[in-house]
């Protein structure tokens, strides 16, 4: 039968039932799945909001702003949820907020006039065999 531990912050725990971390330096304490789940959800949080910054100088507010200005959907199709981040790659100015589709699209063309001119100029033609 395994003994009872205190977990990194406080909780009372059989020693089966901790995540056992050891530091560089040798120091090793443990996690029970309580504590664990949280320090998750926070480096996941802090993890998004750096790349966020790093990739668009962009913080989660501003990011939120952006989608309340487009009520939450895509800037392109108004139809699916924005959860991209869409800027020119040249200047890496944020024009907006795109779905997963539409961004993809973006990426798969390209981000100039002339291909999406391109792409229009093929979806209207009229010799094409319906």
């Amino acid at each position: 039968m395994s003994t009872l531990q205190l977990c990194r912050n406080g909780h009372e725990k059989s020693a089966d039932n901790l995540y056992v971390y050891t530091t560089k330096r040798g120091k090793t304490y443990g996690f029970c799945r309580a504590c664990r789940a949280v320090r998750r959800e926070g480096h996941r949080e802090w993890h998004r909001d750096y790349m966020l910054m790093r990739r668009y100088q962009l913080t989660r507010q501003e990011r939120s702003d952006i989608l309340v200005s487009q009520d939450g959907l895509c800037a392109i199709c108004y139809t699916r949820p924005a959860i991209a981040v869409d800027h020119d790659h040249e200047t890496g100015k944020v024009r907006g907020m795109l779905c997963k589709g539409c961004n993809t699209a973006i990426g798969v063309i390209g981000d100039t006039p002339e291909a999406l001119e391109n792409v229009l100029e093929y979806l209207t033609r009229e010799d094409i065999a319906s």
